[in-house]
This record gives structure tokens, sequence and C-alpha cells, in this order.
């Protein structure tokens, strides 16, 4: 026993647990690089990659729940905490009421998969050493494949001289190219942290190319959401540097990192001006002009009348909404004139009115004063006595929560795991140094929680039919790439006897709101079998 409790076994098991800890959080960042593995969307596959990793991770930490026991009983002392549980259960409730239960199912599996990845984050950042340095470099790694995966088809298509902004070419590892923009926003703060902390100038000069193409890249993008949300940080990083200036003594050695964000910026803006002579396409400040253009550009007038309409459903439904996930079926009654063959307005473009719609007025309080609760941490942190380059590192989670904020208050993140898995990270990290703080200024001792066991009990108990349910979904989803297809090409060549087995019935309805039973009520009508057609159809009514 002796020979067990030694130094050097203590040591090393710490070791052990920092490597094992570390890999978990890196296997959690590396969700933007699923692939859609034939699936209609490639958010299926990423949310079933997440709550497997959090089923790992938990497993995990329920081995080791002693060694954790008090990081674990110190997220729970926290208001953050209760709150982020109060807007789980309520969201859950919405099921009882909700036009489609199932797709509550669906949404839940997504909404409370992501709030036990941030509790198995929390846990497992609590004891690695060097975590924001590990966390950063890890994220500005994930930033240099994303960037390098736009730049290469952005650099192919202006040497041929086609129109590059916009192109669906510079999607990257996602989706598309709106949330290829978002995710090199809101992964930036972290390469120019490091870029702070170079001691050497190839390598501040090396971060600083890292950056000046990842402006460049969003340039030619031309999403708005990120130039919002870019120049935002820009704002908030030069706010900070003269914070720092001011309160130093005005030292002209601590205005020089202003340079470090400020010259890339005009550098990729410059270049990407010159790179757009001569050819059609949009230069940074046309997109930028177009963000006003409230009554000629049809994006934000269908986004403003998205807002009213939500704005007027809340009004209507103050208490309950329309159920979580459910906001794609109401839509349909407020766009119906608007609306072009199936395609329905399936996300608000604003997770914060759409959690109204769906959740009513307490919900959207409960998930604004998630970010509240946040912005008051960040505060509380900065007033502490924590060390200056503690707090130092809380100015880039500003940023990068900012992203996220900019994101959700003008499109969907919420829906995108790429984006989720950042935003649980920021919070996880503001969260755990808000208690530093609070023990820095002697508020707060941290006190190995009893029965800490129970808490991954919990989480695996939920995870177990919450990863089911994204099995299913990603299932279903890479059936509906056929039905979809064939659907619109008005084929059907699949044959009858799988057509039931190709899609699954958790969801009952498509990523485009059609009901799957009417769906395949199109083969058996085809197939002559008009009965079983119209059970499907009639089924299909009550989805």
């Amino acid at each position: 026993m002796a020979k067990n409790s030694s130094p050097s076994h203590k040591t090393n098991s710490q070791t052990v647990h920092h490597l094992y800890s570390s890999a978990f959080l890196i296997a959690y960042l590396l969700i933007g690089f699923v692939p859609n593995l034939g699936a209609v969307d490639q958010i299926a596959p990423q949310w079933l990659y997440l709550n497997s990793v959090s089923v790992l991770a938990a497993l995990y930490i329920l081995k080791h729940h002693i060694y954790f026991s008090e990081a674990i009983g110190s997220l729970f002392k926290t208001k953050f905490s209760w709150l982020y549980a109060l807007f789980i259960v309520w969201a859950s409730a919405s099921y009882f009421y909700a036009i489609n239960p199932t797709e509550v199912l669906v949404n839940l599996a997504r909404v409370v998969g992501t709030s036990i990845a941030f509790v198995n984050v929390f846990v497992l950042l609590q004891k690695i050493p060097n975590k924001f340095r590990l966390i950063a470099m890890v994220a500005t790694g994930a930033l240099i494949i994303e960037m390098y995966m736009v730049l290469d088809p952005l650099l192919g298509l202006l040497k041929q001289g086609a129109n590059a902004s916009r192109s669906s070419l510079l999607k990257g590892t996602t989706g598309n190219i709106n949330i290829a923009a978002l995710s090199l926003v809101i992964k930036m703060p972290f390469a120019l942290y490091l870029m702070n902390l170079a001691q050497k100038t190839w390598q501040r000069m090396a971060y600083g190319v890292l950056i000046t193409l990842t402006i460049f890249c969003l340039v030619l993008i031309a999403s708005r959401a990120s130039y919002v949300a870019l120049v935002l940080s820009l704002i908030l990083y030069i706010a900070f540097c003269l914070y720092n200036y001011f309160r130093a003594g005005k030292p002209k050695r601590l205005l020089i990192p202003i340079l470090y964000f400020v010259v890339p910026f005009v550098v990729a803006v410059g270049i990407s001006e010159l790179s757009t002579i001569g050819k059609n396409n949009t230069t940074f400040f046309e997109r930028s002009a177009t963000i006003v253009q409230a009554t000629t550009d049809g994006s934000i007038a269908g986004r403003l009348r998205f807002y009213m309409v939500g704005v007027e459903h809340i009004l209507n439904n103050p208490i309950v909404g329309s159920g979580l996930g459910n906001w794609k079926l109401v839509s349909i009654l407020y766009d119906k004139e608007f609306i072009n063959g199936y395609v329905v307005p399936y996300h608000m473009h604003n997770d914060f009115i759409q959690i109204g719609t769906e959740l009513g007025i307490p919900g959207f309080f409960m998930y604004l004063g998630l970010f509240g609760v946040l912005l008051f941490y960040i505060v509380y942190i900065a007033k502490s006595k924590l060390p200056e380059n503690t707090k130092f590192f809380v100015a880039f989670l500003t940023m990068s929560l900012s992203t996220y904020m900019v994101d959700g208050a003008l499109n969907f993140p919420i829906a995108r795991p790429i984006m989720q898995m950042v935003w649980l990270l920021v919070m996880a990290l503001i969260v755990l140094l808000f208690l530093d703080a609070k023990a820095f200024n002697q508020q707060h001792k941290p006190i190995p929680m009893k029965n800490a066991y129970w808490v991954s009990v919990v989480c695996l108990v939920l995870l177990a039919p919450l990863t089911y349910i994204t099995y299913q979904t990603n299932e279903s989803l890479k059936g509906q790439q056929v039905l979809l297809g064939e659907y619109n090409a008005g084929k059907f060549s699949y044959p009858l006897n799988k057509v039931d087995q190709v899609v699954p019935g958790i969801p009952n309805i498509s990523v485009t709101t059609l009901p799957i039973a009417s769906m395949k009520a199109r083969y058996y009508m085809e197939n002559g079998q008009d009965d079983k057609a119209l059970e499907m159809l009639r089924t299909g009514i009550t989805a």
C-alpha cells in the first residue's frame, strides 16, 4: 500500500489522467471533420459522434469519479449549471404539448447531448495543466485545416478567373459556406492568443500569416454574419489592448499587440480587393454595405419577416410554444405565401427568437439568461485577483462568445455541432475561470462531492436513449438521401420491399418537413397497393 501511495505513483497516475482527459477534449474538437457519411445533412453523423464521445468520456469519469469529485462538486455549485438544467427540463416538458412530439425527441438528443458534453468537458478540463495553451493549440490546428480546405479551392477559382465570391466550393469541411465562415471566426481568437504568447518573431509572423489567410478566406466567402462577428472581434480585441495599456500606465509596448489583428485585417482586405479587380467577385465593402439594405436584399428581408412572425407567435403563445424543434411546422402557417415547392423555413435564423416560439417566454429567458450569466462571470473574472495572464485568456474567450452570439442572432448555430462544440468549450472555460476567481477572492472553496459517481450514472442513463435517437436520425437521413433524390427526380426505382427499412421511425418527418410515411406511400401507390398507401398517407397527416 505504501508503494502505491508514493509520490511517484501519484505523479504517474496524474499524468495518465492528463493524457486521457486531453485525448477526450481533442476528440470532442474533431467533430467538425466528421463527414456526412451518406446522410442528406452532415449534422446527423456529427451529433451521433458527439454523443458517442460523451458516452466514452462519461464512462471514464465514472471509473475515476473520486479523482474528478472536486470538479463535479464545483460545477453544481454554480448558478449557471442550475439555470442550464432548468432550461433542459423546460425543453423536455415541451414533449407533452408539442405539435410533433417525435421532433422534440430528435432535438432533445442534441440539446441534452450538448449539455452532457458541457459537463464532461468542464470536469476533464479541471486538472489539466496548461489547459489554455492546449485548447488554443488544438483549436488553432483545426483552424489551419479548415482554412486550407477553403483556401485551396479559392485560389483555384481565382487562378481560373472565375467568380469566387460565395462559391459553394468554399464550404471547407462543413455543409455550407456560412457554417465554414463562422467556424473560422469563432476559432481565430485562439490563434490570436497564441500569437500574443509567442516569444519569437518567426512564431508571431507564422500566426500573423494564418490570421491573414483566414480573413482573406472570410472576405471571399462573403458571409455577412461572419463580417459582423469579425469586426466585433476586432473591436473587442482593440478595446482589451487599450484597457491593458491604460491600466498599466501607458507603456508603448502594450500598444504593439493591437497590430497583431489590425495588420492581418488590413492586409487581407487589401489583397482581396486587388484580387477582385477585373473580375465579378464581391468586395468586402460592397458585401458589407448590403447588411443594412433590408428592403432591397431578399435574404435580409426574409430574416426580418421571420423575426416579426416569430415575435407574433411568442406574444400569442407566451407560456408554451410549439415544442422544441417544431418551429419548422409552425412556420408553414406564417410563411406559406413565400414557400416554393416543399422547402419550408425550418429555421428562424435567430436561435433566441426560435427558442421563444418553441418554448415560450420562460424558455426564451432561460436560454438568453445563460449568456447573461456568462457575461456576468466575465466581468467578475476581470475584476478578480486572478493572475493577469489568466484574465488575458478570458478576453479571447469573450471574442469567441461574441461570435457565437452574433451567429445565434443571425443564423442557427444551435443546430450545428461544429459551433455547439466550441460554444460549450467556451462556456466550460468561463465557468471554470469564474470558480478560480472566486477561490482567489476567498469566496469559493473546492470540496469533493460525495457520491459524485451519480452524476456520471445519470449522464450515461440519459445518453443511452439520446445516442439511440441520434443513431436512428443518422440512419434516417441516409435513407432520406435516397427518397428525396427519387422524389425530386420523379422516380420510383427503389425496391418496395426495402422502402420501410430504408428510413427508421425516428424522425417521422424529413429534413424538409415532408412526412416520411407520405413519402413511402408513393411507392405503394405506384405498385398498386392503394390500401397500404392510403394507410400511410393518413399516418403522414398526423405527423
